[in-house]
């Protein structure tokens, strides 16, 4: 958290954008000053002081003065205050070059953000980092000019301390005359032979006129240099020993100069050393394939000191870029500079480390040493970095691999892959071989003319027709084909095939196919039972003696039968396309028959008939008595309405009602086996597509990372789309009778128990606390099919609780029959759609508005397995959580089952 008095001047012309930053500012502990514009910015400068700002975001485009001027103004009055430039549609190079330099031309240090705004902990961060980093350049200035200001003292002491300096040093005046010399000048250990009063420059520089000694002592002289530095070596018996010269005008007002001699034999001898040794070690790193770098302590910061090795141009790096410079001022973001901070202080601590970097598309393996000297002292660190981009992406191949081949042998359909070139299959999982009943050496084992006999006469031309297509189609594109095919128990079999292009050779051509097999047989027989059955499902309407109409969503008739034509006096196929409502007095006001319109919004199983006779009109304007009777079908995935029409004596009421219950049934059969029919398809083509996924996974780790990821999702979406499946046939089997009850006596703690333990983890996900009572009740039911309702319900009160919120499940037994109550402090139920929300497909307004996915199945499958237990289910108000913004306080599901009903 910042301290309260740390100010930032918050500058742009934006409202919005004011008001986030103030908001994040006075969150994050800062105290934000605002202004609206450049002129307003200068204005408050003006008002409290620059020296009072720690920080200014500055907009870069704002009308009037831009943040450019504004930039330019604030560096005038404080080259040191810390300045954050915001930009959305300007140039960001222009803001880049301005934040980077201040107005004297030195490096500013500064930064910049791209709009929008990043979000925590990237903001906070920054800002944090900023604002430090302003003090303390705020601080080093004062520093440097308390500096100065000493060393003027010091200077001006200096004559005074002549003498007592241990190196040999001289001063004079501003013609260049010795006017003082200290004893270490003509000691023994360098013996100087400028005497008082001589002219140096031309007594001790006269054997190299015109050097730059002398030359640079004139110009300190002369005023043009305040000082300067001069290297030179005087001989002793066979060796030289190395001096510095350093001459520098007197502080305090008095001309001339004071020269200073320096023995710097061993450093100079020292430095010779280092940069041999650096020679020789610049010359092995330049040919690392890795990245070299050594780093040293520099107080609190770390600087490289040493940058070399082919992987820094691979990387796009420069040495002149790097060595001499901060990690901070190399590692722009946080996360990047805390590993580099970690591991180099780690290893300028004495110990090694080791991690993995991940870096636009290539991975780097990260290892740091300390580097020691000859008494064991860590002196620096090594950093070497190497790319393992191709071992990582060989690793994966490896590991998809394995997961695909895991996948082909436990596919629950068939998968083969053939060799275009050798004539030949690769590979048949075991689904092939069971579905077939041929091995793939039994496959390879017949020649060419014998396995063209395994392919159906009829159907033979249609295979190689689908083989040509698949030579000459791209990457990528399935074929598909149904043909028969003889197994080896010499039976056909039909089977649904899909095949793509698994691998090409160098130049192109196909060299494998990959193909996908489904077994049909059983569906493609089913499918010729059915169309029979429609067959005679349509002699059989032509025979009846009721008129029979099929009615579509407008509530116009797409099928009549000759005794409907007969019954209303219209000739054959006329009724075809006449509205329901010019024949039958059932028209509302937009011109379709309500009691149709209605059918298409009810249940599956809706059938409705007429109280009494109604009076139809006939094509001539009379009348005729009827009696009417409505069911809703499906046919090919459109939904009709059956309406029954019987003339109204008691003989045709008789055979209407036979006819009608007769119809209903059928209705029903053929809507379920067309349901299942789908279904089984759709699960089918969910396989397959989970498949495809993961080979188009294995595929695209060669591309790029984000097309990987979209691959991942994908996935996700068919689990999901799985999921929702299970439950769709989960309720059209309930539906259509086909839950068998396994009655055994079931506890209630041992359901919620495993309940819970399936959605714990997403409860603690959102924050929700569970809670139940220690009760423990025995029924009768179906343990799978209890589980799944408590699940539901639990899944459900999750759903649609908020976080912080809590569920409560609760047990009590009333008169023979177990309470079971989950109870949640979400929105609630409106009184309107208690009783549709367990209809099938039916979505409440929440899951409607896109606030809380949904299907609307999973309530409809609770209410129908209670039912099966003999029970009920029924929700209401949680009133004892009702809050003003809840006034409904959540709900509460209750479960009512009889208790007995077993034989214990």
């Amino acid at each position: 958290m910042a301290p309260a008095q740390s100010r930032v001047l918050v500058v742009d012309d934006t409202p919005g954008v004011r008001d986030m930053l103030d908001a994040r500012l006075r969150q994050l502990g800062y105290q934000p000053v605002l202004a609206e514009s450049g002129e307003a910015a200068l204005a408050i400068v003006d008002d409290v002081g620059l020296e009072t700002i720690d920080l200014v975001l500055l907009d870069q485009e704002m009308p009037g003065l831009s943040g450019i001027d504004v930039l330019e103004a604030v560096r005038r009055q404080d080259s040191e205050v810390p300045v954050i430039m915001l930009t959305a549609h300007g140039s960001t190079s222009l803001a880049a070059e301005f934040m980077r330099r201040r107005s004297d031309g030195r490096p500013g240090g500064q930064e910049f953000l791209e709009k929008p705004i990043p979000r925590e902990p990237l903001f906070g961060t920054l800002i944090r980092s900023t604002i430090e980093a302003g003090v303390a350049r705020r601080r080093t200035a004062a520093a440097e000019a308390a500096m100065q200001r000493l060393q003027d003292e010091l200077n001006a002491e200096r004559q005074l301390l002549l003498d007592s300096l241990p190196y040999p040093a001289l001063l004079l005046d501003a013609a260049g005359r010795v006017r003082k010399v200290n004893l270490a000048y003509t000691g023994p250990g360098f013996r100087g032979t400028a005497s008082l009063g001589d002219d140096y420059p031309a007594a001790c520089l006269r054997q190299t006129p015109g050097s730059p000694a002398a030359t640079g002592l004139r110009s300190v002289l002369t005023g043009r240099l305040d000082s300067f530095t001069h290297l030179y070596a005087k001989k002793h018996g066979r060796y030289h020993r190395w001096w510095r010269l350093h001459a520098c005008r007197p502080h305090g007002g008095q001309p001339g100069a004071i020269v200073s001699h320096f023995d710097i034999s061993i450093e100079v001898e020292t430095q010779e050393r280092l940069r041999k040794t650096k020679q020789r070690l610049t010359t092995l790193a330049a040919h690392l394939p890795a990245a070299a770098v050594m780093f040293s302590a520099d107080g609190d910061d770390i600087r490289i000191t040493f940058a070399r090795g082919a992987g820094l141009e691979d990387a796009g790096l420069q040495v002149s870029a790097m060595e001499g410079r901060s990690i901070r001022e190399l590692f722009l973001y946080p996360e990047d500079l805390r590993k580099v901070d970690t591991s180099y202080r780690q290893a300028l601590a004495g110990e090694p480390s080791e991690y993995e970097h991940a870096n636009q598309g290539r991975v780097y393996l990260v290892r740091t040493v300390p580097i020691r000297d000859d008494a064991g002292k860590v002196v620096e660190g090594l950093c070497v970095t190497t790319d393992i981009t191709s071992l990582k992406k060989a690793q994966e191949r490896l590991l998809k691999s394995e997961r695909f081949a895991k996948g082909v042998i436990t596919s629950s359909f068939g998968i083969r892959v053939f060799n275009v070139k050798q004539g030949c299959l690769e590979l048949v999982n075991d689904q092939y071989t069971r579905m077939t009943g041929w091995t793939r050496e039994q496959l390879n084992a017949l020649s060419a003319q014998e396995f063209q006999t395994l392919y159906h006469p009829e159907d033979r031309a249609r295979v190689e027709s689908h083989f040509d297509r698949i030579l000459a189609s791209e990457d990528g594109t399935v074929i598909e084909v149904k043909y028969r095919f003889l197994g080896f128990d010499r039976q056909w079999r039909w089977v649904h095939a899909r095949d793509t292009v698994y691998e090409r050779d160098d130049d192109g051509q196909v060299q494998s196919v990959l193909g996908f097999f489904v077994d049909i047989t059983a569906q493609t027989e089913a499918e010729q039972a059915r169309r029979n059955l429609a067959d005679k499902q349509a002699h059989l309407l032509e025979g009846l003696r009721e008129g029979v109409v099929l009615v579509d969503g407008d509530g116009t008739i797409v099928t009549a039968n000759r005794a409907a034509h007969e019954l209303f006096g219209y000739a054959s196929g006329a009724l075809i396309g006449v509205p329901l409502d010019d024949i039958l007095p059932l028209a509302g006001t937009k011109g379709v028959c309500p009691a149709i319109n209605a059918f298409f919004e009810a249940p599956v199983s809706a059938h409705v008939r007429s109280d009494g006779v109604l009076q139809a009109r006939t094509r001539t304007g009379g009348t005729v008595p009827i009696s009417l009777s409505l069911t809703r079908v499906s046919e090919n995935g459109t939904t009709l309405v059956m309406a029954l029409i019987s003339d109204a004596t008691a003989e045709e009421a008789r055979r209407r009602a036979e006819g009608r219950a007769w119809m209903a049934e059928e209705a029903r059969r053929v809507a379920e086996a067309l349901v299942l029919n789908v279904m089984h398809q759709l699960g089918n083509f969910l396989q397959e597509l989970y498949v495809f996924l993961g080979l188009t996974e294995r595929r695209l780790v060669k591309g790029k990372p984000n097309a990987l990821e979209a691959v991942v999702l994908a996935r996700g979406v068919v689990d999901n789309m799985g999921h929702s499946f299970e439950r769709m046939q989960a309720l059209v089997r309930i539906e259509a009778g086909e839950a068998d009850l396994k009655l055994v006596p079931l506890w209630t703690a041992d359901l919620i128990g495993e309940a819970i333990g399936e959605v714990a983890q997403i409860a603690r996900e959102h924050g929700i606390e569970i809670g139940f009572s220690d009760s423990d009740v025995s029924f009768p039911g179906d343990a799978g099919l209890m589980v799944e309702v408590i699940r539901n319900l639990f899944s459900n009160a999750i759903k649609f609780t908020p976080p912080g919120g809590h569920v409560q499940v609760s047990v009590a037994t009333v008169e023979g029959r177990v309470l079971l109550r989950i109870a949640d402090t979400g929105c609630g139920v409106p009184t309107n759609e208690r009783e549709r929300i367990f209809h099938p497909l039916y979505r409440g307004i929440e899951v409607r508005d896109g606030r809380v996915p949904g299907t609307g199945v999973g309530l409809a499958i609770v209410e129908r397995i209670v039912r099966l237990h003999g029970g009920r289910i029924w929700v209401e108000d949680n009133t004892a959580a009702a809050t003003a913004e809840h006034p409904r306080g959540g709900a509460i599901f209750t479960i009512e089952l009889p208790v007995q009903g077993w034989d214990s």
